[in-house]
C-alpha cells in the first residue's frame, strides 16, 4: 500500500539510503579490477578471459534479469525487491571468493549481475515518486555518487586488504584461501549488513500515472517503439559512453602497474584518490547544470550536455597512454573520472515515461547500458591488448583507442537525440505534471 505523503526529509533520506546501497553494490561489482593479475596467475587465463567474467558475465545476467525485475518494480512494492537483490548479489560476491576454477568465477559473476539488476531501476522509480521534477537530475546525480564512491571505495578497500593479507594466502578451517579470494569474501559483508536500511523509509505513492492497467513487457516495448527515434539514440549513445567509462575503470589500475612498475596497492590508491574526488564533483556539477538548463527552457539539456563527454574522453585517453610520468597520467585519469559522472542523464527516462512504465523502461535502458558498458567495455580493451597489440604492456593504448573510437560515436548519437527527446516530452504532457516554466 502507498505510504503517507513523502516529506522533504523522507525524500532526502530515501535518496541517502539508495546512495549507500549503490556504494556497496559498486564495491562488490568493481573489486575485481584490483585482482586481475592474481586471478590470471591462479586460474591460468588471459586478459580477454578475465574481461569476460569482469564485464560480460556480469552484464548478461544483469540484462536478462532486468526486464522481469522492471515488470515487478512497476507492479509491486519496491523496497522488498531491493532487499532481495542486495542479499543475492552479496552472497554471490562471496561465492567469487570460493572459486577454484574459471567457470566457478563466471557463475558467481552471473549471479552478482542478476542481483544488482534490481537497484538502479527501483531507485529511478522511487526517486521519480519522491523528488520534485526540478530536482530530479540533481537527485539522480547524487545517486550516481554512490557509484563513484563505490568505485573509489573498492579501490581503496582492495588496496588496504591486499596490503594486509599474507602474499601466500591464509589457512582457515575451511581450507587455504589466496588473497584475491579472501578479498571477495570480505567485501561481501557490508552489503549484507546494510540491506535492512531499505525499510527505513516509506514506500512512496506513485506519481505520473496514466490510464493503462498494469502494463506488461509487450506494452512497454510498444511504448518504446512508438518513440524509437529518441530511445534508440539515447539508449545506445549512453551505452557507448558507459562502455568507454567501464573499459577505462576496469583496466586503469593495471595500466599503472604495467606502465610505471608500481605495486597494485600503490596503483589502486592513486586511482582511488582520483575517483573519490573527481567523480562526485563531476556528478554534482553535471547534475546541477542539467537541472538549470532544463529549468531555463532547454528541455533537451541532457542530450546537449552529455554529448560533450565523449569528445573529452577522446582527448584525455591518448594523453594518459603517452604520459612519461605518473603525475601526467594521473592528471588525465582525473579528467576522465571528472566526466564519468553521467548518472544525471538518466533523468531523461522519467521525463519521457509514465509511472507504470518507468521500472520496465529503466530496465531496458539499463539493459542496453550494461550490455554495452559493463559487458563490452572491459572486453573491448582486452581485445585490443591481446589481439591487436599482442602485448600486455600496451593496455594503456588499448584504453586510449577505445576512448578515441567510441567517445565521438556517443557524442553523435546523443546530439541527434535532441529533437526526438523534445517530441517525447511533448507527448508526455498528457500524463506528466507541468514542466517548469522557462525563466527567460
Amino acid at each position: 500500500m502507498p505510504s503517507e505523503e513523502t516529506t522533504p526529509i523522507r525524500a532526502w533520506w530515501t535518496l541517502a539510503t539508495l546512495v549507500i546501497l549503490y556504494i556497496v553494490s559498486m564495491l562488490d561489482r568493481q573489486i575485481i579490477a584490483l585482482l586481475i593479475n592474481q586471478i590470471k596467475t591462479t586460474l591460468q587465463i588471459s586478459d580477454l578471459q578475465v574481461s569476460l567474467v569482469y564485464g560480460l558475465a556480469f552484464a548478461v545476467f544483469f540484462c536478462l534479469a532486468g526486464l522481469p525485475i522492471g515488470y515487478a518494480i512497476d507492479r509491486y512494492a519496491r523496497r522488498p525487491i531491493i532487499f532481495a537483490g542486495v542479499v543475492v548479489w552479496s552472497l554471490a560476491t562471496a561465492g567469487c571468493g570460493l572459486a577454484t576454477q574459471y567457470w566457478h568465477l563466471a557463475i558467481s559473476r552471473f549471479v552478482v549481475g542478476a542481483g544488482e539488476a534490481v537497484l538502479s531501476p527501483a531507485a529511478y522509480s522511487l526517486l521519480a515518486d519522491t523528488m520534485p521534477k526540478r530536482r530530479l537530475s540533481l537527485a539522480l546525480g547524487i545517486f550516481g555518487i554512490g557509484g563513484a564512491l563505490g568505485t573509489g571505495i573498492a579501490l581503496a578497500t582492495g588496496s588496504y586488504i591486499l596490503s594486509r593479507l599474507p602474499a601466500g594466502g591464509m589457512s582457515t578451517p575451511f581450507g587455504t584461501f589466496e588473497p584475491w579470494q579472501l578479498t571477495f569474501i570480505l567485501v561481501a559483508i557490508p552489503a549484507l549488513l546494510l540491506a535492512p536500511l531499505v525499510f527505513s523509509f516509506p514506500e512512496p505513492e506513485r506519481r505520473g500515472v496514466i490510464e493503462v492497467a498494469k502494463p506488461g513487457i509487450r506494452d512497454t516495448l510498444a511504448f518504446i517503439c512508438a518513440r524509437k527515434a529518441f530511445f534508440l539514440r539515447f539508449f545506445v549513445g549512453n551505452g557507448v559512453m558507459v562502455m568507454c567509462a567501464y573499459g577505462f575503470a576496469a583496466w586503469v589500475p593495471t595500466f599503472l602497474v604495467r606502465r610505471f612498475a608500481v605495486t597494485m596497492p600503490v596503483a589502486s590508491s592513486w586511482v582511488a584518490g582520483c575517483a573519490l574526488v573527481a567523480v562526485p564533483v563531476g556528478l554534482l556539477i553535471l547534475g546541477q547544470i542539467a537541472d538549470r538548463l532544463f529549468a531555463h527552457g532547454h528541455r533537451d539539456a541532457h542530450m546537449k550536455l552529455f554529448s560533450v563527454v565523449g569528445l573529452i574522453y577522446a582527448v584525455a585517453g591518448p594523453v594518459m597512454a603517452s604520459a612519461a610520468t605518473p603525475m601526467v597520467a594521473l592528471a588525465a585519469i582525473f579528467v576522465i573520472f571528472l566526466f564519468s559522472g553521467i548518472a544525471a542523464i538518466a533523468a531523461a527516462v522519467p521525463l519521457t515515461t509514465p509511472n507504470q512504465f518507468r521500472g520496465q523502461v529503466s530496465s531496458v535502458y539499463l539493459l542496453v547500458t550494461n550490455l554495452l558498458g559493463a559487458g563490452l567495455g572491459p572486453t573491448m580493451v582486452a581485445l585490443f591488448t591481446d589481439k591487436y597489440f599482442h602485448n600486455d604492456a600496451m593496455v594503456g593504448w588499448s584504453i586510449a583507442v577505445v576512448l578515441c573510437i567510441f567517445g565521438p560515436v556517443s557524442s553523435i548519437l546523443l546530439l541527434t537525440a535532441r529533437r526526438p527527446m523534445l517530441r517525447a516530452i511533448d507527448a508526455a504532457a498528457e500524463w506528466s505534471e507541468p514542466l517548469p516554466v522557462p525563466t527567460r
